[in-house]
């Protein structure tokens, strides 16, 4: 008999016991951890479906798809199924003017004298846009313009083309007037690097326009807001009940992107997010 305690009785918290009170203390924790993996999850389950389900005729494409965090005010965690900012750099060639357009946006520059300002050349070749690269006169350095190239059709090119040449003597003029030095047309060859516009290319087969139809992000959309939801949450109730479960404590180590790349995409995802 326990001389401190007449009748013999000791109390202790059961194995159990112990690890639920662990759980408690560990539940913030576990959540932050639920919430960072979620999206995680079900967007690996969306870039597996569409690197299954996508074409294979667009250059490079879907292979260039990666996933990435990004960091956006009052959202607690983002993953993004995107193309990586280096995929969009293209330097044309001959071979790619039959199906080549190209938009020309001004970029606002700092003169020597410290003003804020755009180019009138960039602005006049922006006002005629789009351009053919057998047509365009003059090609702007990266400091004065951006350059977009838009894969087209044959026959939406050779439009554009009769277009623009008709265009022509009245800009090529207004440009020399400016001091500017003129392309030789199709056989002066590019010097810089383009945006491929890698987004008008899939909305083109994701929706059939002037491409063969193949929808491939609608349906990994809708498969993520039910099947693989409910997979990822089947998966991660466990950290949030199992007093055992320890999985939750590992970090998500993933490469991040800047947040105004969820601007530059969301056009794209409004088309395929908000169709049926």
């Amino acid at each position: 008999m326990n001389k401190k305690d007449p009748f013999g009785l000791t109390v202790k918290p059961s194995n159990y016991n112990r690890k639920v009170e662990l759980l408690v203390s560990e539940l913030d924790e576990r959540i932050e951890s639920i919430i960072q993996w979620l999206p995680f999850l079900v967007a690996q389950d969306v870039l597996e479906n569409l690197r299954r389900s996508s074409p294979k005729d667009v250059a490079g494409y879907p292979k260039m798809l990666q996933l990435r965090q990004i960091d956006l005010r009052d959202v607690d965690s983002t993953i993004g199924v995107l193309a990586p900012g280096y995929a969009h750099s293209q330097r044309l060639k001959g071979m790619d003017a039959p199906h080549t357009l190209l938009f020309i946006r001004p970029k606002t520059m700092v003169s020597d004298n410290g003003k804020r300002e755009v180019s009138q050349i960039a602005t006049l070749l922006a006002k005629h846009s789009p351009w053919t690269m057998n047509t365009l006169p003059f090609e702007p350095p990266t400091k004065m313009a951006a350059m977009r190239s838009v894969k087209a059709t044959e026959t939406e090119v050779k439009k554009i083309e009769i277009a623009r040449k008709a265009d022509l003597p009245a800009v090529k003029d207004k440009l020399q007037k400016l001091g500017v030095q003129l392309r030789k047309g199709g056989s002066d060859p590019f010097s810089r690097r383009v945006t491929r516009d890698i987004a008008f290319e899939v909305l083109r087969r994701e929706f059939g326009i002037e491409a063969p139809h193949r929808a491939h992000w609608r349906p990994a959309i809708r498969a993520a807001r039910t099947e693989y939801t409910d997979a990822a949450l089947e998966q991660l109730i466990r950290w949030f009940t199992i007093p055992s479960e320890r999985r939750w404590k590992k970090d998500l180590v993933i490469k991040k992107e800047q947040p105004s790349v969820a601007k530059r995409v969301g056009r794209f995802q409004m088309a395929v997010a908000g169709s049926r």
